[in-house]
C-alpha cells in the first residue's frame, strides 16, 4: 500500500491522496506551516524577537516527539 503526498507550493500544506489525515498528520501539517511562516526572521539576528522566534522554532521541531503529541504540549510562541 503506497501513500502518495503531494505538496502545494502555494499554501505549503500537505495533502494525503485517497484518505483522510489523521490527527498526527494535521498536527504535522501545522507545525510545517508555523516553521515556514516563521523562515524569514532565521536570518534577521538583530530582530528584538530573534532568540524566542528561534527557541518557538525548536518546540516546533520538538513537539512530534514529545508526550501527549499532537493533543498536548502544542508550541506557542512567548
Amino acid at each position: 500500500d503506497t501513500m502518495i503526498t503531494l505538496m502545494n507550493t502555494d499554501t505549503h500544506k500537505m495533502e494525503t491522496a485517497g484518505r483522510l489525515k489523521n490527527e498526527s498528520e494535521k498536527a504535522i501539517e501545522w507545525r510545517n506551516s508555523e516553521l515556514y511562516a516563521t523562515d524569514w526572521i532565521v536570518p534577521i539576528a538583530d530582530h528584538p524577537q530573534h532568540s524566542d522566534y528561534l527557541l518557538y522554532r525548536q518546540d516546533l521541531r520538538d513537539w512530534p516527539q514529545s508526550a501527549g503529541f499532537p493533543a498536548e504540549n502544542k508550541p506557542a510562541l512567548d
